[in-house]
């Protein structure tokens, strides 16, 4: 009885052994906000890796790059946006599933208490050892491996889907980029017919053919909605320059315009002891 004792308890000695083996050691990697911020300023269109990204897929030319076209725009996008990281996780995890799947159920070792009621010496109380060894029938397995394996193209064909949303989201940044500088330009040109109206007007008026305020009420109020045209294209301007899929370039453009008014209203209007 002795011996039977001993050998249970070296099988359990040898199989929690075994099992601490085969155990997965997990990695503690804490998310620091400081070095994500540190990242993400560090992203410069001169980097070296982005060089050699670009050249791998087939884009070369002098570096840095004095001019970017759609498609240069589009691979630097894929480089630095970390939404293809997550979906490339989410594949390399779902491929994985795949080998998990595959695996057959472990056989279990369980000890239990046991009463033999057919002897005292020198104990009624046995160590019954029990070994289960698990078997999947109907296809079980074949079908977690089919499960897997479209999951995990599933997660593959999503990639090619938050791609093509990062490379959409550079060409409406373009197009909004290329709207505000046509609304640049248009604007300008506005300014100097507004501006040769002035003075056409002001000579009008220092001729004595106009009187001074009637007319000049539309001239002002025509140029007062020009540079509220002017002040939208600057600010929608700045807005598409510094997009960054983040609120902060909107922000930076309100506290501006806020500025702004408040150095106009500081210089351009007196106080009316002063008038």
């Amino acid at each position: 009885m002795k011996n039977v004792f001993k050998i249970a308890v070296m099988v359990l000695v040898g199989v929690g052994a075994l099992g601490l083996g085969g155990c997965v050691h997990f990695h503690d990697r804490p998310l620091s906000a400081e070095k994500s911020s540190a990242d993400f300023t560090a992203r410069t269109l001169t980097d070296a890796g982005l060089k050699a990204y670009l050249e791998a897929n087939h884009v070369t030319g002098e570096w840095p790059r004095a001019s970017w076209d759609f498609n240069s725009l589009s691979l630097a996008a894929f480089y630095y946006q970390p939404s293809l990281d997550v979906a490339r996780a989410k594949w390399a995890v779902a491929a994985a599933g795949k080998t998990t799947a595959g695996e057959r159920p472990n056989p279990t070792l369980s000890v239990s208490p046991a009463y033999n009621t057919t002897t005292t010496v020198p104990s009624p109380w046995i160590v019954t050892p029990s070994l289960d060894i698990p078997i999947e029938t109907a296809g079980k397995r074949g079908y977690r491996i089919a499960q897997a394996t479209q999951l995990s193209e599933v997660a593959r064909l999503n990639i090619a889907s938050v791609a093509w949303q990062v490379r959409s989201a550079v060409r409406r940044s373009l197009v909004n980029l290329d709207a505000a500088r046509a609304m640049e330009a248009l604007l300008r040109e506005q300014q100097k017919i507004q501006t040769e109206n002035l003075r056409l007007l002001d000579q009008q008026l220092q001729a004595g053919a106009i009187s001074p305020f009637p007319k000049l009420a539309g001239t002002a109020s025509a140029m007062l909605g020009f540079l509220t045209q002017c002040a939208s294209a600057v600010t929608g301007f700045l807005v598409v320059r510094l997009y960054d899929n983040t609120p902060l370039p909107m922000s930076i453009a309100i506290a501006i315009a806020t500025v702004g008014m408040f150095a106009s209203h500081r210089l351009l209007l007196k106080p009316a002891g002063k008038a």
